[in-house]
Formats: structure tokens, sequence, C-alpha cells
């Protein structure tokens, strides 16, 4: 059986405030931008071969 779910501390005060800044300044990696870049790549290739083959032109 499974383990009861246990309650989720809540921040307040002081400690909110600082989680909140922390998220908002934090930036990702230089690895999860090359990472980002790569899918919209991918999706810009895969919308040029959806609009290809939804006008009947086959391949690219």
């Amino acid at each position: 059986m499974a383990r009861p779910i246990q309650p989720t501390p809540i921040l307040k005060g002081n400690d909110a405030k600082v989680f909140l800044e922390d998220l908002d300044n934090t930036k990702p990696s230089p690895a999860v931008y090359q990472y980002l870049e790569k899918c919209q790549r991918l999706y810009e290739h895969f919308q040029t071969l959806i609009v290809a083959h939804h006008h009947g032109r086959g391949s690219v």
C-alpha cells in the first residue's frame, strides 16, 4: 500500500520573498539553451514537412 503524502511546507514572510527572488533570477545553463535551440530547429523543420505534405508536395 502506498505511503500517505506528506503536507507541503508553506513559505511565509522573508523566506517566501527570498525564494521567489531566487526563482526569478535563476538562469538555465548553456546546455539547456542549446537543447531548447535544437528543439526549436526540429520543430520548425517538422512544420515545413507537415505544410509540404498538406499541400501535396511530398518531401522537401
